[in-house]
This record gives C-alpha cells, sequence and structure tokens, in this order.
C-alpha cells in the first residue's frame, strides 16, 4: 500500500472511485494550423508544417483558388492579394463566356514587392477579344513563350490585373490552380 495515505485511498483506488493523477509531461493539445507560433514545447504530432519567414504554415499540395468569379465587366479589375503558402507556380486559367461588340482585355500576373508595396509585372497575355478559355503559366523552369508562360517561381504575395481597351462587355471568370 506503498504511496497511499489510508487503507480507504487504497480501496477507493481500487474500485476506481478515485481518479489516479497523471502527469505525461506532455505539451497541452492544440490543433495545428496556419500562422502557428514557433513552439517552446516539443511538437509531438505528425506536423507538415512549413517556415514563411514569421511564423509556421501547414503544407498544401496543388490546390485551386477563384480569382475572380464570373459576372460582367466592363472596367479595369484587380483582383485581392492572393497568397501562395508554398506553391512553385500557378497555372491562370481566363474563361470568357460572352462578349458584346469587340471588348479588348489583358491579364497580367503581379508580384507584389513586400518592401515597396508595388506589384510587378512576372506574366501578361495577349490581348483578348472573343469567347475563349486561355491559359497562363508561372513556373520555374518552364519555357517561357510569350504572352503564354514565364520562366519564374510564384511569389509569395500575387495578384492578377485585368485592364480594357474599351467599354465593351465581357463575362469572364479567372480561376488559379497552384502547382508544386
Amino acid at each position: 500500500m506503498s504511496g497511499f495515505q489510508s487503507i480507504s485511498d487504497w480501496l477507493n483506488r481500487i474500485a476506481g472511485t478515485e481518479a489516479p493523477q497523471v502527469d505525461t509531461e506532455l505539451p497541452t493539445a492544440a490543433s495545428l494550423a496556419d500562422a502557428t507560433a514557433n513552439p517552446t514545447i516539443p511538437l509531438l504530432a505528425s506536423s507538415p508544417l512549413v517556415f514563411n519567414g514569421v511564423t509556421w504554415d501547414r503544407f498544401r499540395s496543388n490546390h485551386e483558388v477563384t480569382v475572380l468569379a464570373s459576372a460582367a465587366r466592363t472596367d479595369a479589375i484587380n483582383s485581392p492579394d492572393l497568397v501562395n503558402y508554398n506553391a512553385c507556380g500557378v497555372a491562370l486559367t481566363i474563361d470568357i463566356t460572352s462578349i458584346t461588340a469587340t471588348p479588348l482585355l489583358t491579364v497580367t500576373i503581379k508580384y507584389k514587392d513586400t518592401l515597396s508595396g508595388k506589384y510587378v509585372s512576372l506574366l501578361a497575355s495577349a490581348v483578348l477579344n472573343a469567347v475563349s478559355t486561355t491559359s497562363l503559366i508561372v513556373y520555374p523552369g518552364n519555357a517561357a513563350v510569350a504572352n503564354v508562360k514565364a520562366d519564374s517561381p510564384l511569389p509569395r504575395i500575387w495578384r492578377v490585373e485585368v485592364t480594357v481597351g474599351d467599354a465593351d462587355s465581357a463575362t469572364y471568370s479567372i480561376s488559379a490552380n497552384y502547382i508544386n
């Protein structure tokens, strides 16, 4: 009966009416998520995290995001800033489904210089003026083709800019497929 204060303590433990004291010296459970701070305790999980320079983010495989949902547009538009967590490149799909007259669209993939806050062009399409589906690819080691492919990695912060040459309407959507 070593470690017990009395026979009553010993009987309670055997009967299961007293919770045993557990000291595992393991950290409190936490969810593995993006923007996880540097751990001050050991991680005891399979945590495929990658460091972004400030915090840890989940590793992502190839995945798709909507850059601009389908809509009729007559004006220039910029997508919101997009975050490339750990992809090497991107395949952008511009799907023009309807036009009025002859709209003149140019789609440009730009990255944000975090120091100056300015956007720098990576790849611009040729002028798009018909119902069509067009692909732009930015990927390191890719054989560069003017207005179609760029041999460059995709930086962390980027966006898509659509400029117009006239006020004619075009209905289009733009999606991005991150490529590892």
